[in-house]
Protein backbone atom coordinates (compact mmCIF):
# COMPACT_ATOMS: atom_id res chain seq x y z
CA UNK A 1 0.00 0.00 0.00
CA UNK A 2 2.50 1.91 0.60
CA UNK A 3 4.40 1.52 -2.50
CA UNK A 4 1.20 2.26 -4.26
CA UNK A 5 1.45 5.57 -2.26
CA UNK A 6 4.69 6.18 -3.35
CA UNK A 7 3.92 5.74 -7.47
CA UNK A 8 0.69 7.94 -7.29
CA UNK A 9 2.56 10.79 -5.58
CA UNK A 10 5.30 10.37 -7.91
CA UNK A 11 3.45 10.70 -10.76
CA UNK A 12 1.87 13.79 -9.20
CA UNK A 13 4.67 15.21 -9.17
CA UNK A 14 5.01 14.42 -12.51
CA UNK A 15 2.03 15.90 -13.57
CA UNK A 16 2.74 19.08 -11.57
CA UNK A 17 5.97 19.85 -12.79
CA UNK A 18 5.13 19.36 -16.25
CA UNK A 19 2.23 21.73 -15.94
CA UNK A 20 4.91 23.83 -14.25
CA UNK A 21 6.84 23.98 -17.48
CA UNK A 22 4.29 24.16 -19.87
CA UNK A 23 2.59 27.60 -18.19
CA UNK A 24 6.57 28.58 -18.08
CA UNK A 25 6.24 27.92 -21.88
CA UNK A 26 3.15 29.75 -22.22
CA UNK A 27 4.89 32.77 -20.97
CA UNK A 28 7.41 33.17 -23.31
CA UNK A 29 6.93 33.93 -27.22
CA UNK A 30 5.70 30.67 -28.91
CA UNK A 31 7.69 30.93 -31.58
CA UNK A 32 11.73 30.68 -31.29
CA UNK A 33 11.99 32.55 -34.82
CA UNK A 34 10.39 35.83 -33.33
CA UNK A 35 13.05 36.03 -30.14
CA UNK A 36 15.58 36.30 -32.92
CA UNK A 37 13.89 39.52 -34.85
CA UNK A 38 16.92 42.24 -34.16
CA UNK A 39 19.49 40.19 -34.98
CA UNK A 40 17.53 38.50 -38.06
CA UNK A 41 15.05 40.96 -39.41
CA UNK A 42 14.87 41.17 -43.03
CA UNK A 43 13.47 44.49 -43.31
CA UNK A 44 15.68 46.17 -40.96
CA UNK A 45 18.27 45.32 -42.54
CA UNK A 46 17.37 46.07 -46.02
CA UNK A 47 16.22 50.05 -44.17
CA UNK A 48 19.87 50.35 -43.92
CA UNK A 49 20.96 49.08 -46.74
CA UNK A 50 18.43 51.17 -48.76
CA UNK A 51 19.32 54.40 -46.50
CA UNK A 52 22.68 54.07 -47.89
CA UNK A 53 22.68 52.86 -51.56
CA UNK A 54 19.12 53.88 -52.94
CA UNK A 55 17.48 56.49 -50.97
CA UNK A 56 14.38 56.78 -53.60
CA UNK A 57 13.43 53.13 -53.33
CA UNK A 58 13.57 53.55 -49.30
CA UNK A 59 11.23 56.28 -49.67
CA UNK A 60 9.18 54.13 -51.94
CA UNK A 61 9.17 51.44 -48.97
CA UNK A 62 7.45 53.70 -46.32
CA UNK A 63 7.02 57.34 -48.00
CA UNK A 64 9.50 59.28 -46.21
CA UNK A 65 13.03 59.86 -46.64
CA UNK A 66 15.19 59.25 -43.78
CA UNK A 67 15.68 62.81 -42.36
CA UNK A 68 11.73 62.50 -42.42
CA UNK A 69 11.89 59.21 -41.19
CA UNK A 70 13.92 60.31 -38.30
CA UNK A 71 12.31 63.27 -37.25
CA UNK A 72 8.68 61.53 -37.27
CA UNK A 73 10.49 59.01 -34.78
CA UNK A 74 11.46 61.68 -32.19
CA UNK A 75 8.47 63.28 -32.11
CA UNK A 76 6.22 59.64 -31.77
CA UNK A 77 8.87 57.86 -29.53
CA UNK A 78 7.59 59.77 -26.21
CA UNK A 79 3.84 58.36 -27.25
CA UNK A 80 5.08 54.34 -28.45
CA UNK A 81 7.73 53.69 -26.52
CA UNK A 82 7.25 50.47 -24.36
CA UNK A 83 10.03 48.96 -21.72
CA UNK A 84 11.66 45.73 -21.86
CA UNK A 85 10.78 43.09 -19.44
CA UNK A 86 12.87 40.02 -17.70
CA UNK A 87 10.56 37.86 -20.20
CA UNK A 88 11.02 39.58 -23.42
CA UNK A 89 12.63 42.57 -25.24
CA UNK A 90 10.13 45.33 -26.23
CA UNK A 91 9.51 46.26 -29.91
CA UNK A 92 11.34 49.64 -30.23
CA UNK A 93 9.61 52.87 -31.13
CA UNK A 94 11.68 52.73 -34.86
CA UNK A 95 10.71 49.29 -35.35
CA UNK A 96 6.74 50.08 -34.16
CA UNK A 97 7.16 53.09 -36.57
CA UNK A 98 8.82 51.38 -39.69
CA UNK A 99 6.06 48.23 -39.25
CA UNK A 100 2.99 51.31 -39.28
CA UNK A 101 4.82 52.94 -42.16
CA UNK A 102 4.73 50.08 -44.46
CA UNK A 103 1.67 48.68 -43.36
CA UNK A 104 0.02 52.10 -44.84
CA UNK A 105 2.09 52.48 -47.74
CA UNK A 106 1.64 49.05 -48.98
CA UNK A 107 -1.60 47.72 -47.34
CA UNK A 108 -0.46 44.04 -46.46
CA UNK A 109 -1.88 42.08 -43.92
CA UNK A 110 -0.69 41.72 -40.45
CA UNK A 111 0.26 37.97 -41.22
CA UNK A 112 2.40 39.21 -43.73
CA UNK A 113 4.40 41.63 -42.35
CA UNK A 114 4.57 39.30 -39.24
CA UNK A 115 7.08 37.45 -41.34
CA UNK A 116 8.76 40.77 -42.53
CA UNK A 117 9.54 42.29 -39.42
CA UNK A 118 9.35 38.87 -37.33
CA UNK A 119 6.54 40.55 -34.62
CA UNK A 120 3.45 38.51 -33.65
CA UNK A 121 0.30 39.34 -35.80
CA UNK A 122 -1.96 39.83 -32.77
CA UNK A 123 1.27 42.05 -31.24
CA UNK A 124 0.74 44.02 -34.68
CA UNK A 125 -3.04 44.13 -34.46
CA UNK A 126 -2.08 46.73 -31.51
CA UNK A 127 0.72 48.31 -32.80
CA UNK A 128 -0.75 49.79 -35.51
CA UNK A 129 -3.33 51.29 -34.51
CA UNK A 130 -1.73 53.07 -31.98
CA UNK A 131 1.35 54.33 -33.73
CA UNK A 132 -1.29 55.63 -36.27
CA UNK A 133 -3.02 57.71 -33.10
CA UNK A 134 1.08 58.89 -32.12
CA UNK A 135 1.13 60.40 -35.93
CA UNK A 136 -2.02 61.77 -35.95
CA UNK A 137 -1.63 63.47 -32.39
CA UNK A 138 2.05 64.98 -33.73
CA UNK A 139 1.43 65.76 -37.19
CA UNK A 140 -2.88 66.82 -36.84
CA UNK A 141 -2.28 69.94 -34.89
CA UNK A 142 0.38 71.09 -37.51
CA UNK A 143 -0.49 69.85 -40.97
CA UNK A 144 -4.75 69.46 -40.58
CA UNK A 145 -6.13 72.89 -39.47
CA UNK A 146 -9.02 75.02 -40.66
CA UNK A 147 -8.14 78.61 -41.09
CA UNK A 148 -8.55 80.66 -37.56
CA UNK A 149 -8.47 84.24 -39.57
CA UNK A 150 -10.46 86.09 -42.15
CA UNK A 151 -7.24 86.78 -43.57
CA UNK A 152 -6.26 82.83 -43.46
CA UNK A 153 -9.85 81.92 -45.52
CA UNK A 154 -8.91 84.60 -47.84
CA UNK A 155 -5.64 83.02 -48.41
CA UNK A 156 -7.30 79.76 -49.64
CA UNK A 157 -9.77 81.52 -52.26
CA UNK A 158 -6.87 83.96 -53.42
CA UNK A 159 -5.24 80.16 -54.02
CA UNK A 160 -8.14 78.57 -55.92
CA UNK A 161 -8.82 81.83 -57.77
CA UNK A 162 -5.40 81.94 -59.20
CA UNK A 163 -4.51 78.15 -59.50
CA UNK A 164 -8.63 77.37 -60.64
CA UNK A 165 -9.86 80.35 -61.52
CA UNK A 166 -12.96 79.89 -59.29
CA UNK A 167 -13.56 82.68 -56.81
CA UNK A 168 -14.36 82.73 -53.55
CA UNK A 169 -14.04 79.11 -53.13
CA UNK A 170 -12.81 78.55 -50.00
CA UNK A 171 -12.21 74.57 -50.26
CA UNK A 172 -13.70 71.30 -52.06
CA UNK A 173 -15.97 69.32 -49.82
CA UNK A 174 -16.31 65.50 -50.76
CA UNK A 175 -17.36 62.25 -48.71
CA UNK A 176 -16.08 59.16 -49.49
CA UNK A 177 -17.38 55.45 -48.01
CA UNK A 178 -14.14 53.47 -46.81
CA UNK A 179 -15.01 50.13 -47.03
CA UNK A 180 -14.04 47.54 -44.45
CA UNK A 181 -14.49 43.73 -43.86
CA UNK A 182 -17.92 42.80 -42.19
CA UNK A 183 -17.07 43.38 -38.38
CA UNK A 184 -17.94 40.55 -35.87
CA UNK A 185 -21.31 40.82 -34.24
CA UNK A 186 -21.83 44.20 -35.95
CA UNK A 187 -25.82 43.63 -37.60
CA UNK A 188 -26.88 46.53 -40.02
CA UNK A 189 -24.66 49.02 -38.47
CA UNK A 190 -22.24 49.25 -41.15
CA UNK A 191 -24.13 47.96 -44.03
CA UNK A 192 -24.62 50.68 -46.78
CA UNK A 193 -26.71 51.36 -49.61
CA UNK A 194 -24.33 49.01 -52.11
CA UNK A 195 -24.42 46.08 -50.51
CA UNK A 196 -20.50 46.73 -48.66
CA UNK A 197 -19.82 47.47 -45.05
CA UNK A 198 -18.27 51.13 -44.82
CA UNK A 199 -17.52 53.79 -42.51
CA UNK A 200 -18.26 57.27 -44.01
CA UNK A 201 -15.25 59.89 -44.43
CA UNK A 202 -15.90 63.66 -44.72
CA UNK A 203 -13.58 65.97 -46.22
CA UNK A 204 -12.47 69.56 -46.91
CA UNK A 205 -9.89 70.55 -49.41
CA UNK A 206 -7.49 73.10 -50.50
CA UNK A 207 -6.41 74.66 -53.93
CA UNK A 208 -3.16 72.56 -53.51
CA UNK A 209 -4.77 69.51 -52.72
CA UNK A 210 -4.40 69.24 -49.09
CA UNK A 211 -6.84 68.37 -46.20
CA UNK A 212 -8.37 71.48 -44.42
CA UNK A 213 -10.73 69.28 -42.64
CA UNK A 214 -11.47 65.41 -41.77
CA UNK A 215 -14.05 63.64 -40.26
CA UNK A 216 -14.14 60.27 -40.09
CA UNK A 217 -17.03 57.59 -38.16
CA UNK A 218 -20.27 57.47 -39.21
CA UNK A 219 -21.24 54.26 -39.99
CA UNK A 220 -22.15 53.02 -43.73
CA UNK A 221 -25.59 52.47 -42.96
CA UNK A 222 -26.24 56.48 -42.30
CA UNK A 223 -27.69 57.92 -45.69
CA UNK A 224 -25.50 60.34 -47.48
CA UNK A 225 -27.51 63.49 -46.88
CA UNK A 226 -27.39 62.70 -42.86
CA UNK A 227 -24.18 62.40 -42.46
CA UNK A 228 -23.86 66.12 -44.01
CA UNK A 229 -26.51 67.32 -41.41
CA UNK A 230 -24.50 66.00 -38.44
CA UNK A 231 -21.02 67.11 -39.77
CA UNK A 232 -18.85 68.84 -37.22
CA UNK A 233 -18.55 71.45 -40.05
CA UNK A 234 -21.92 72.13 -41.15
CA UNK A 235 -22.37 72.77 -37.85
CA UNK A 236 -19.62 75.52 -37.16
CA UNK A 237 -20.55 77.32 -41.02
CA UNK A 238 -24.31 77.63 -39.53
CA UNK A 239 -23.52 78.95 -36.05
CA UNK A 240 -20.64 81.61 -38.01
CA UNK A 241 -17.99 80.53 -35.70
CA UNK A 242 -15.19 80.07 -38.16
CA UNK A 243 -14.22 84.02 -38.60
CA UNK A 244 -15.41 83.09 -42.59
CA UNK A 245 -15.09 86.57 -44.33
CA UNK A 246 -18.69 88.02 -44.97
CA UNK A 247 -19.63 88.80 -48.68
CA UNK A 248 -17.57 90.88 -51.29
CA UNK A 249 -16.85 91.55 -54.86
CA UNK A 250 -15.50 89.05 -57.24
CA UNK A 251 -12.73 90.36 -58.20
CA UNK A 252 -12.47 93.12 -61.46
CA UNK A 253 -16.45 93.26 -61.29
CA UNK A 254 -19.02 94.81 -59.26
CA UNK A 255 -20.64 91.24 -58.72
CA UNK A 256 -21.69 90.49 -54.95
CA UNK A 257 -21.20 87.11 -53.77
CA UNK A 258 -20.12 85.09 -50.22
CA UNK A 259 -17.72 83.05 -49.87
CA UNK A 260 -18.32 79.17 -50.56
CA UNK A 261 -17.43 75.70 -50.65
CA UNK A 262 -17.73 73.81 -54.19
CA UNK A 263 -19.01 70.21 -53.96
CA UNK A 264 -20.96 67.11 -56.30
CA UNK A 265 -24.85 66.21 -56.00
CA UNK A 266 -24.15 64.26 -52.87
CA UNK A 267 -24.54 67.81 -51.07
CA UNK A 268 -27.37 70.19 -50.80
CA UNK A 269 -27.20 73.54 -52.45
CA UNK A 270 -26.55 75.79 -49.49
CA UNK A 271 -25.59 79.60 -49.55
CA UNK A 272 -22.35 78.82 -48.41
CA UNK A 273 -22.18 75.51 -50.48
CA UNK A 274 -21.98 75.50 -54.59
CA UNK A 275 -23.07 72.15 -56.66
CA UNK A 276 -23.99 71.77 -60.35
CA UNK A 277 -26.77 72.18 -62.10
CA UNK A 278 -29.07 69.19 -62.73
CA UNK A 279 -29.23 67.07 -65.88
CA UNK A 280 -27.27 66.58 -68.90
CA UNK A 281 -29.45 68.95 -70.84
CA UNK A 282 -29.32 72.11 -69.52
CA UNK A 283 -28.94 75.70 -71.09
CA UNK A 284 -25.02 76.46 -72.49
CA UNK A 285 -24.79 78.73 -69.26
CA UNK A 286 -25.22 76.15 -67.04
CA UNK A 287 -22.83 73.75 -68.77
CA UNK A 288 -20.09 76.11 -68.65
CA UNK A 289 -20.98 76.46 -64.71
CA UNK A 290 -20.21 73.26 -64.27
CA UNK A 291 -17.44 72.75 -66.05
CA UNK A 292 -15.99 75.34 -64.35
CA UNK A 293 -17.16 74.18 -60.41
CA UNK A 294 -15.59 70.51 -61.76
CA UNK A 295 -11.99 72.77 -61.86
CA UNK A 296 -12.41 73.44 -58.58
CA UNK A 297 -13.32 70.11 -57.41
CA UNK A 298 -11.11 68.15 -58.78
CA UNK A 299 -9.09 69.39 -55.67
CA UNK A 300 -10.74 67.02 -53.40
CA UNK A 301 -10.94 64.30 -56.00
CA UNK A 302 -7.05 64.82 -56.74
CA UNK A 303 -6.42 64.80 -52.92
CA UNK A 304 -8.17 61.18 -52.55
CA UNK A 305 -6.67 60.19 -55.25
CA UNK A 306 -2.80 60.86 -54.53
CA UNK A 307 -3.22 59.61 -50.87
CA UNK A 308 -4.63 56.03 -51.78
CA UNK A 309 -2.06 55.82 -54.50
CA UNK A 310 0.54 56.63 -51.55
CA UNK A 311 -0.93 54.81 -48.93
CA UNK A 312 -2.55 51.68 -50.61
CA UNK A 313 -4.02 50.47 -47.54
CA UNK A 314 -6.87 52.05 -48.68
CA UNK A 315 -6.92 49.68 -51.86
CA UNK A 316 -8.90 47.17 -50.75
CA UNK A 317 -11.57 47.03 -47.91
CA UNK A 318 -9.83 47.50 -44.16
CA UNK A 319 -8.89 44.28 -42.51
CA UNK A 320 -9.69 45.92 -39.02
CA UNK A 321 -12.22 47.14 -36.03
CA UNK A 322 -14.00 49.68 -37.47
CA UNK A 323 -12.89 51.28 -34.49
CA UNK A 324 -9.13 51.52 -35.01
CA UNK A 325 -10.32 53.16 -38.95
CA UNK A 326 -10.31 56.67 -38.03
CA UNK A 327 -6.83 56.57 -36.65
CA UNK A 328 -5.17 54.60 -39.39
CA UNK A 329 -7.61 57.45 -41.77
CA UNK A 330 -5.85 60.17 -39.91
CA UNK A 331 -2.51 59.17 -40.02
CA UNK A 332 -2.58 58.84 -43.97
CA UNK A 333 -4.33 62.64 -44.19
CA UNK A 334 -2.20 64.09 -41.62
CA UNK A 335 1.35 62.13 -43.79
CA UNK A 336 -0.36 63.46 -46.87
CA UNK A 337 -0.07 67.25 -45.93
CA UNK A 338 2.78 66.88 -44.66
CA UNK A 339 4.39 65.13 -47.87
CA UNK A 340 2.47 67.63 -50.10
CA UNK A 341 4.16 70.13 -48.16
CA UNK A 342 7.43 68.80 -47.77
CA UNK A 343 8.31 67.11 -50.88
CA UNK A 344 5.93 67.50 -53.06
CA UNK A 345 7.36 66.47 -56.64
CA UNK A 346 8.76 63.11 -55.01
CA UNK A 347 5.81 62.18 -53.05
CA UNK A 348 2.85 63.52 -56.26
CA UNK A 349 4.71 64.83 -59.28
CA UNK A 350 2.41 66.59 -61.48
CA UNK A 351 2.07 62.86 -63.68
CA UNK A 352 0.13 61.74 -61.02
CA UNK A 353 -2.70 64.14 -60.88
CA UNK A 354 -5.46 65.01 -63.23
CA UNK A 355 -4.47 67.49 -65.93
CA UNK A 356 -6.47 69.22 -68.66
CA UNK A 357 -5.35 69.65 -71.92
CA UNK A 358 -6.69 73.10 -73.26
CA UNK A 359 -5.24 72.59 -76.69
CA UNK A 360 -6.69 69.64 -77.68
CA UNK A 361 -9.69 70.16 -74.85
CA UNK A 362 -9.06 67.21 -72.95
CA UNK A 363 -8.58 65.81 -69.60
CA UNK A 364 -5.68 63.59 -69.17
CA UNK A 365 -6.27 61.55 -66.15
CA UNK A 366 -3.35 60.90 -64.25
CA UNK A 367 -1.39 57.78 -63.30
CA UNK A 368 -3.15 57.70 -60.06
CA UNK A 369 -5.57 55.73 -61.76
CA UNK A 370 -3.55 53.01 -62.44
CA UNK A 371 -3.94 52.36 -58.85
CA UNK A 372 -7.85 50.94 -58.49
CA UNK A 373 -9.54 52.19 -55.88
CA UNK A 374 -11.44 50.01 -54.82
CA UNK A 375 -12.08 50.53 -51.13
CA UNK A 376 -13.10 54.09 -50.96
CA UNK A 377 -16.45 55.03 -53.46
CA UNK A 378 -18.12 58.57 -53.08
CA UNK A 379 -21.37 59.76 -51.91
CA UNK A 380 -24.82 59.25 -53.36
CA UNK A 381 -26.53 62.05 -55.02
CA UNK A 382 -28.74 63.79 -52.55
CA UNK A 383 -32.02 65.42 -54.30
CA UNK A 384 -33.63 68.44 -51.88
CA UNK A 385 -34.76 71.83 -52.20
CA UNK A 386 -32.96 75.00 -51.48
CA UNK A 387 -33.51 78.65 -51.00
CA UNK A 388 -34.29 81.46 -52.86
CA UNK A 389 -30.66 82.97 -51.52
CA UNK A 390 -28.84 79.54 -52.34
CA UNK A 391 -29.99 80.26 -55.95
CA UNK A 392 -29.00 83.78 -56.15
CA UNK A 393 -25.40 82.76 -55.23
CA UNK A 394 -26.00 79.80 -57.99
CA UNK A 395 -27.07 81.67 -60.58
CA UNK A 396 -24.75 84.55 -60.18
CA UNK A 397 -21.54 82.59 -60.03
CA UNK A 398 -23.01 81.39 -63.21
CA UNK A 399 -23.44 84.84 -64.81
CA UNK A 400 -19.54 85.51 -64.09
CA UNK A 401 -18.45 82.01 -65.98
CA UNK A 402 -20.57 83.39 -68.89
CA UNK A 403 -19.36 87.16 -68.98
CA UNK A 404 -16.67 88.74 -67.12
CA UNK A 405 -14.50 85.70 -65.20
CA UNK A 406 -14.85 83.58 -68.87
CA UNK A 407 -11.58 82.11 -70.02
CA UNK A 408 -10.64 81.26 -73.19
CA UNK A 409 -10.86 77.59 -73.56
CA UNK A 410 -14.03 76.95 -70.96
CA UNK A 411 -16.75 76.50 -74.17
CA UNK A 412 -14.52 73.53 -75.56
CA UNK A 413 -13.80 72.12 -72.86
CA UNK A 414 -17.07 72.47 -71.63
CA UNK A 415 -18.68 70.53 -74.36
CA UNK A 416 -16.31 67.76 -73.69
CA UNK A 417 -16.41 67.47 -70.08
Amino acid sequence: MEEEDLLVGLALLLLLKKKQENEKRRKLWSRRWLLRRREESVSFRLMKKLREEDPATLRQWIRLDWEQFEELLAQVTPLIEKQDTNMRQAVTPAERLTLTLRYLASGESYRSLSCQFRISHTLISSIVPSVCKAIYEVLGPRYISLPKTEEEWQKVASDFYTQWNFPMCIGALDGKRILIQKPINSGSGFYDYKGHFSVIMMALVDADCKFLYVDVGSCGRASDGSVWDRCTLRQAVESDILNIPKSQTIPFTGMECPYVFVGDDAFPLKKYLMKPYPGRGGTEESVIYNYRLSRARRTSENAFGIMTARFQVFKQPLRIAPKHVEDITLAAVALHNMLREKSKDTYSPPELLDREDVGNGRLQQGQMHQHANAAMEGLRAVGRGHTNDAKEVWDTLKDYFNNEGQVPWQAQMALLH
